[in-house]
């Protein structure tokens, strides 16, 4: 009757409330030491989504470029008191395709790109944000790769890693875009993601480097450490890892 139709919410409100699904989701990328630049190559669609071989390894080679020759160009800003070895060391060191990058390298692909960066811890939670503007010389123009990042407003456009202990992934929407417009705090994408990190948290999907030891979900085989771990992700393919005990 007339109080049930009154109850019932307006058809719009109604609409608008199944037209926002959760779209977010993880792209996983391989175990091959070079996740995280990979996941920015990816997000930032600055190498083809089906590169392969040799295009995939220069890709990957510029990205560590970026790195070690921002580092060259600030000497005060990326001195050996914050890479924590002497600078030739750490740049003939990030150049090596074994090398893992982290904060150090998120810092200066934001910084290069001019982009955001988020990180998503999945062991915590806690975001660690990367932005543009740290005021450093930029590595030589011929390292410019070609972005499609640009900003259509006053926050530069971001992208949204998630980072197990050992490996990272990246985020994408239903587009399957990993590049997203508007300010990182409280944008519909970070929360999302959090929540799928919140998930995985509870499944345990992620691991301490520092712990002795590790086993892979897959096939059960034993690992020491974040370096097993990598090792053996390298070796099988397998990218689901949980702690001992």
């Amino acid at each position: 009757g007339a109080a049930a139709a009154a109850a019932a919410p307006p058809p719009a409100a109604a609409a608008a409330a199944a037209a926002a699904p959760a779209t977010a989701q993880i792209q996983k990328v391989p175990s091959d030491n070079s996740c995280m630049f990979h996941c920015v190559a990816r997000a930032l669609r600055l190498m083809p989504s089906d590169a392969t071989g040799s295009a995939y390894e220069e890709a990957m080679g510029k990205m560590r470029r970026v790195i070690s020759r921002t580092i060259r160009r600030n000497p005060l800003l990326c001195s050996e008191g914050v890479l924590a070895k002497p600078v030739d060391a750490y740049c003939a060191w990030i150049e090596d395709k074994k090398s893992w990058g982290g904060e150090i390298e998120l810092s200066i692909l934001a910084n290069h790109f001019d982009v955001g960066i988020a990180a998503i811890a999945i062991e915590d939670g806690q975001i660690y944000r990367y932005a543009p503007g740290l005021g450093l010389v930029k590595a030589d123009p011929e390292l410019a790769m070609p972005s499609a990042a640009s900003s259509n407003g006053e926050a530069p456009p971001f992208c949204v890693l998630v980072y197990d202990g050992i490996h990272y992934d990246y985020v994408v929407d239903a587009a399957g875009s990993g590049l997203f417009e508007g300010p990182m705090d409280g944008h519909p994408t970070v929360d999302e993601a959090q929540a799928l990190t919140a998930a995985l948290r509870k499944e345990k999907k992620f691991v301490n480097p520092n712990a002795i030891s590790l086993h892979c979900n897959v096939c059960g085989v034993k690992c020491v450490g974040g370096e097993g771990a990598m090792a053996h992700a390298q070796e099988t393919g397998h990218q689901d890892f949980g702690q001992e005990g």
